[in-house]
Order: structure tokens, then sequence, then C-alpha cells
């Protein structure tokens, strides 16, 4: 249960990734660095690498792992899993 009251059980030192989406071609960088400084006042660990898919939805439509985007994600989880 996520509760704001019990903050320092809920979020402090949980580990966290960021992946970037969107439909344009910015991949919510501004949003990503918004998200990122909340999550440092909730103390949370996040992960140094960062995943951006712009275009989603031809991502979404052409998806396939032995693409260079497929690749990329199998990459970045392999690695947080390590982290």
């Amino acid at each position: 249960v996520l509760s704001l009251r019990q903050r320092d059980q809920c979020f402090s030192f949980k580990k966290l990734a960021l992946i970037g989406i969107s439909e344009g071609k910015h991949s919510n960088i501004r949003g990503l660095e918004h998200f990122s400084g909340v999550s440092r006042y909730f103390q949370m660990i996040s992960f140094p690498k960062t995943v951006y898919l712009p275009e989603i939805q031809e991502v979404i439509e052409n998806w396939s792992l032995t693409n260079p985007i497929g690749t990329r994600l199998q990459i970045f989880l392999d690695d947080f899993r390590k982290f």
C-alpha cells in the first residue's frame, strides 16, 4: 500500500527506473526530469540509465525483440535487475 503519510516506509531507499514514452520526438524528457526530482524528495534510489521511446505508436506497431528498441529495452531491464 502506498501512503504519503508513511512515505519513509513506502518510498525511502526503494529503487526505480525511468522510461520516457511519448508520441512525439522528445520522449517526455521534461516529465522525467520533474519526476526524478520528486523521487529524490522521497529519497528513492534512481537507476542511472534511462530509456527513451519516442513515437511510441510506431514502436508498438512494429514491435519485435529483435529490433534495436527491443534489444535496448532488454539490456536496460537486465542492467536494472543487477542494480
